[in-house]
């Protein structure tokens, strides 16, 4: 074969090629958004700098969205929920060979499937995560809860939720001399909207997730904590002012004094998670467990194993992450806005969000944030009524002032809409 064919051959497959990039460009421009986009949403949100000549590399967040579905094999919600079906697969385990804990989302997709069809794989729903001989796990339970927000929670929305909290609580919370998150999901969800009764026709909605949170705990410093939290006392100052004020000194000593013999190994990592979530917002239940911002243990960088080296399939440990989870975060949360967060990374878009601990019901959440909210927001009385029935004394996780009405006797009333319950499952 002389030059001239190969010269010719080559080039007829250059143009072939470049053919099929146009198409796939063209198939990937025009392929329609996804239902996860709610109606509503500002669909043409950049998640970069916006380039004014239209860049081709720009992408609105839907799209982004979109590639991310590509990337992945259908994200499955077994019932009964799974509680570990959003974990860190741990470099701890000798089974493995990562160099630093990761979320591995598409083997677990591949292990429902396997398990479905009675066969066993790596990763299999229902198995908790690895646990060390020095370690063991405790699940605890909090609420979120999204004001102006109505985003459907369906399995890929879940699974969303799923990984920011457990990425931005391990960016936050604990260490490795003390606890870790390592699991989270979401085991239930509520939503609540009513007409606000001012003529002007605008909703108030909020939609409540019950998220249970799995920790490792080191066993030492579980010891620690239950041994010393019945005879340590700490400084005055470092203890809650329970009633929002500091003008009884003597009842707020003899409270305080009650309160240091608890926080408990439950209610520590629970609480430092409230904390970071909810940024300068105190948690009444939290402060009366005695477990102020203080309680929680500095976050230290956790070493990594070979850190330096490069995987050759995947790059730096920080792009296999962007290809093994679902949801496309930034590297660093410490410290970030948790609410600017979920609105810049994902679908929900809600204007402010907040961390309930102690509550007890989904349902009742949601109701009494809406409540609040119409209080807050448009100045209507929160119906003292409601306030007792939807028990928003534990479901609002609210410290008020001494002085301060945390509901009125009588209300205008706000106007329910045709579903105000039971737009969520």
């Amino acid at each position: 074969m002389n030059s001239k064919m190969v010269t010719g051959f080559a080039s007829f497959f250059i143009v072939i090629y470049f053919q099929k990039l146009i198409e796939v460009s063209g198939e990937l421009k025009s392929f329609p958004l996804s239902e996860r986009i709610k109606d509503g949403v500002d669909k043409s949100l950049h998640t970069r700098k916006h380039n004014d000549e239209g860049s081709s590399f720009d992408q609105t967040l839907a799209e982004k969205i979109q590639n991310r579905k590509r990337t992945f094999s259908e994200n499955i919600c077994l019932e009964p929920s799974d509680r570990y079906r959003t974990c860190y697969q741990r470099a701890a385990d000798p089974s493995n060979n990562l160099r630093k804990d990761e979320i591995q989302r598409r083997e677990y997709n591949r292990g429902v499937k396997r398990y479905e069809k009675g066969k066993n794989y790596r990763i299999e729903p229902y198995s908790p995560p690895y646990v060390a001989e020095d370690e063991e796990i405790m699940t605890t339970t909090f609420h979120l809860e999204l004001n102006q927000d109505s985003t459907q929670l369906t399995c890929d929305e879940k699974v969303v939720m799923e990984e920011v909290v457990l990425e931005y609580l391990r960016a936050n919370i604990g260490n490795d001399d003390t606890f870790l998150p390592i699991c989270a999901v979401v085991e239930e969800w509520k939503g609540y909207d009513e007409v606000v009764p001012d003529g002007s026709g605008e909703i108030a909605v909020t939609t409540a997730c019950q998220m249970d949170v799995t920790y490792v705990i080191k066993k030492d410093y579980k010891d620690e904590i239950d041994g010393s939290s019945y005879r340590r006392l700490e400084a005055e100052e470092d203890l809650p002012a329970i009633d929002g004020t500091s003008s009884n000194m003597i009842e707020r000593d003899r409270q305080t004094r009650e309160l240091q013999k608890r926080c408990s190994i439950f209610w520590r990592p629970l609480c430092c998670a409230g904390h970071a979530i909810n940024g300068d917002s105190n948690s009444r239940t939290c402060l009366e467990n005695g477990c102020s911002r203080r309680r929680c243990p500095p976050k230290r960088k956790k070493r990594t194993k070979n850190s330096s080296r490069t995987n050759n399939r995947f790059g730096r440990d920080g792009d296999r992450r962007k290809l093994e989870t679902y949801t496309d975060l930034p590297k660093k949360l410490y410290k970030k806005d948790f609410n600017k967060i979920l609105n810049e990374y994902t679908n929900f878009q809600p204007e402010r969000t907040r961390a309930i601990v102690g509550a007890s019901d989904t349902l009742e959440v949601a109701s009494c944030s809406v409540n609040r909210y119409l209080e807050d927001v448009y100045e209507i009385p929160f119906s003292c009524d409601v306030y007792e029935a939807d028990n928003c004394e534990k479901n609002e996780d609210i410290i008020f002032g001494r002085n301060e009405d945390v509901c009125q006797a009588s209300s205008i009333g706000s106007s329910p809409t045709l579903f105000p319950t039971y737009f969520a499952t």
